[in-house]
């Protein structure tokens, strides 16, 4: 998040430590993550680092420039077998801008093993559009499309900040 702009209070420093307290806290499996910058997520692993590992790229250039939308995964309860970045455009294995974006959107997929249950589950984190109506559009349908094609005999979750208002 860039937050150079909000009170010091709210800014990236002040809300660290209260995000990494409220995972260990709830000590979840998976969590969907949006909006972090690479150093964001650098600074939370290093308290995470013994329980988390975090599935993502930078949505402008897949690597590290620009806003990470992935996961924070559990290795104890859960093995990776498959993971995808797609960006939601109609070049989907470049970066590239959905109609009516002025930037990247990534759909981050991560086909996984519970240990636990030992069944497979598919999980994809987006953070849609905030400015164009469009482009959200296109996202959803996106998203839709490529679920779809999916085995529909793997357990499928979907995650993410959609900007759903009017």
């Amino acid at each position: 998040l860039n937050d150079k702009k909000l009170d010091p209070a709210y800014r990236w420093p002040a809300r660290l430590p209260r995000i990494v307290e409220l995972v260990k806290h709830c000590d979840p499996d998976i969590i969907g993550i949006q909006e972090l910058q690479a150093h964001q997520v650098e600074e939370m692993m290093e308290f995470l680092v013994d329980s988390y590992v975090f599935y993502g790229v930078g949505q402008t250039d897949w690597d590290q420039k620009g806003e990470h939308n992935g996961f924070l995964l559990r290795l104890e309860r859960f093995e990776v077998i498959d993971k995808m970045i797609l960006s939601m455009s109609d070049w989907a294995y470049d970066p590239s801008a959905s109609p009516g974006e002025k930037f990247s959107r990534t759909l981050t997929v991560l086909h996984l093993k519970d240990v636990k249950t030992g069944k497979d589950v598919i999980v994809g984190n987006a953070h849609f559009s905030f400015s164009s109506l469009e482009a959200r559009q296109f996202q959803a349908q996106f998203v839709a499309d490529y679920f779809a094609k999916l085995n529909p005999q793997i357990s499928q979750v979907f995650m993410g900040d959609l900007n759903t208002f009017p």
